[in-house]
């Protein structure tokens, strides 16, 4: 009673002094010291119990779990394994689950998918555990192999196998697979918000609009996260009017927006150009919706001032609404001044981002990007000297996906892939045909002096967004 009431001391000391050798007292300690991230005391009165006898069941194993979670420790979790199989302790689901997620947060994935394969029962809780874990660990398709066997044994789908598998099928970058798992669920969707909620986030990563308003428009009830997975949508699009008319419905619906969607709006505004009513939602958040403005919300405001070439205002911005700017907000500024080679004041931000943060490889590459834009190559080069002095390495921008179930990764002027020459080609010949229709190459992205504007294009089609569209 006194650990479910905060008194883990009071409870600890009341324990020590009892002297009781009873299982399930022992066990609710082991589970209070994992409660308050014990972790190792946890695991000692464990040894403790081995030493002196008492009985150790399921119950006590899976509360243990938990602090061998906390701790990481892949030795003592295989301590423990060896310890049920030679004990001859019988498993329950519940037990079996937790050795599941101890052993892919140990980070011995092959050890958790054998003990989920070896299971005499399973449930759908315990798939979605699996599916989950190897989601993070990026087995998209390992986790998906596995939930078709499940489907394929006529086994039970409920809502969470829905959303683990919506997470598998993100990763694996399907848009078939997507619609197909779309179509196979449909009849058990409409009335579940969560499947709802899952389905349009899933759709929103592969840009697909239309099914997302879809899926939002046909629903019978929708949560704050309905909204909030629309809004976002709209924004990841430059929709910032519709951004604006979803928060006003919202709010008729008796819906109160979070943090998380009023940052949303405002980046849909950012990108959509559409300033000054960015700057009449920010100025509103506290009064109007009673949350405190963060400074997520003012990277927001810097982001859509910089981005639509108000650069005095972004800059006295950050000087009179952001009592301590951190090195995001002005490295967003600095991106700006980027983009409209705003020179004298990359170098003014570039230095108070540098007092914060000198190891940032970002300030450098986006001043040096501005010089270059500039003309002003030897600056390039003072830079690049610089950061080779101080050992700052910029990390290469990289663009993944899955093509046929198969990971593909490409940097920027990539030379390791087998086809590398052939998809250049292919990225040339796209520029030339979307040239036809207006597109003018943007040379302020090369960073580099090249002998003509061939290589310079080359060099642009060399990108890893464009190598991995190729």
């Amino acid at each position: 009673m006194l650990s479910k009431c905060g008194a883990y001391d009071l409870a600890l000391d009341l324990f020590e002094k009892s002297k009781t050798l009873d299982n399930h007292v022992w066990t609710v300690v082991i589970d209070t010291l994992s409660e308050v991230e014990r972790y190792y005391e946890a695991y000692q009165m464990f040894l403790k119990m081995k030493e002196l006898g008492i009985c150790i069941n399921a119950a006590t194993l899976t509360a243990l779990i938990k602090s061998i979670i906390g701790l990481r420790d892949l030795v003592i979790a295989k301590e423990i394994y060896n310890f049920i199989q030679q004990s001859k302790i019988k498993v329950n689901t519940q037990l079996s689950n937790s050795l599941i997620n101890m052993f892919f947060k140990c980070g011995d994935e092959e050890m958790a998918v054998w003990v989920y394969e070896n299971m005499n029962e399973r449930d759908a809780f315990t798939l979605s555990i699996i599916l989950d874990n190897l989601a993070s660990c990026e087995k998209f398709e390992k986790g998906y192999n596995l939930y078709l066997s499940w489907k394929n044994s006529k086994n039970f789908i409920d809502e969470v196998v829905i959303i683990s598998v919506i997470k598998l099928i993100i990763g694996l970058c399907n848009h078939d697979l997507a619609i197909s798992f779309y179509k196979e669920m449909n009849r058990n969707i409409f009335n579940n918000i969560i499947i709802c909620n899952g389905f349009m986030h899933l759709f929103s990563k592969y840009g697909n609009l239309n099914l997302a308003e879809d899926i939002f428009n046909s629903m019978q009830n929708r949560d704050l996260y309905s909204w909030s997975i629309m809004i976002d949508t709209y924004a990841e699009h430059g929709m910032g009017n519709h951004c604006l008319q979803l928060l006003q419905n919202m709010r008729k619906y008796g819906v109160k927006p979070n943090e998380i969607t009023l940052i949303s709006v405002l980046n849909g505004l950012s990108h959509s150009g559409m300033v000054s009513e960015a700057l009449h939602l920010y100025y509103s958040i506290t009064q109007d919706f009673q949350i405190p403005t963060t400074q997520k919300h003012q990277h927001c405001i810097v982001d859509a001032l910089g981005r639509n070439g108000r650069m005095e205002e972004a800059e006295n911005f950050i000087h009179t609404e952001i009592p301590n700017p951190d090195v995001v907000t002005w490295v967003t500024l600095l991106g700006a001044c980027r983009k409209f080679v705003d020179v004298e004041r990359a170098e003014r931000i570039a230095e108070y981002a540098l007092k914060l943060d000198i190891t940032n490889s970002s300030i450098y590459v986006l001043l040096g990007n501005t010089y270059s834009a500039a003309g002003m190559m030897n600056k390039v080069e003072r830079i690049r000297n610089v950061m080779y002095e101080r050992g700052i390495v910029k990390i290469p921008g990289m663009t993944w996906g899955y093509i046929n179930g198969k990971k593909e990764c490409f940097v920027a002027n990539d030379t390791n892939h087998q086809d590398i020459e052939e998809i250049v080609k292919y990225s040339m010949s796209l520029n030339k045909e979307i040239q036809k229709y207006g597109y003018q190459p943007n040379y302020n992205f090369v960073v580099r002096e090249f002998k003509n504007e061939e290589d310079k294009i080359e060099h642009l089609c060399s990108h890893s967004e464009r190598l991995f569209i190729s």
